[in-house]
């Protein structure tokens, strides 16, 4: 595989640790943003279901997106908020059209 990857991932807050999960993520999308490779990061809450978010990231190849995934952003708010995820589900994507 080669060129762009797209990163879909969703995590679904433990009970009562919406808020905290959120703000922790918050902060992991602003320093994800200036990794390297990164060409988009973006995080999405549904109206009516606050406790499940969605990753959408696009990144230049699978190897930045496997530094970031290793990097100090995703192991200090694994760290500080990997607690509060109560469900997690990842797919990895290459456009095709």
């Amino acid at each position: 595989m080669h060129g762009t990857l797209v990163i879909i991932a969703r995590a679904r807050a433990r009970q009562g640790f919406e808020e905290q999960m959120i703000t922790a993520q918050k902060t992991l999308v602003t320093l994800s943003r200036e990794a390297p490779g990164c060409l988009s990061y973006e995080l999405f809450v549904p109206v009516r279901d606050p406790g499940l978010v969605t990753f959408f990231e696009r990144w230049e190849s699978v190897n930045a997106w496997r530094a970031h995934m290793q990097g100090d952003a995703v192991r200090a708010f694994r760290q500080t908020a990997g607690h509060c995820i109560g469900e997690f589900e990842l797919d990895e994507m290459h456009q095709v059209a």
